[in-house]
């Protein structure tokens, strides 16, 4: 299921997400359930190029998403500003 940043998280900028690769800029994030082991992908802009990243995050960091989520008040930046454990791009 796409799920799409709310305005406030696109203007302050917490749709953003520093790579290894440089600055990915995250229009939607596509996932069904927010479970641990769950591989989220996330589609954006890096370098100019869109991209679809997919990633896990770590199981430390997990934790505090799930929670969130699970009370409902968990936001897509949430998922960007979570340690990622490993993550892979794909050019779209």
């Amino acid at each position: 299921m796409k799920h799409i940043f709310a305005s406030g998280e696109e203007i302050y900028k917490k749709n953003v997400k520093s790579l290894e690769e440089g600055a990915f800029v995250v229009e939607y994030i596509n996932y069904d359930a927010v479970a641990e082991g769950t591989i989220f992908e996330a589609v954006g802009i890096l370098n100019d190029k869109p991209v679809s990243v997919e990633f896990k995050i770590k199981q430390e960091s997990f934790s505090d998403v799930n929670f969130r989520a699970k009370v409902g008040i968990m936001m897509q930046s949430d998922l960007i500003i979570a340690e990622w454990e490993s993550y892979t791009i794909t050019a779209i």
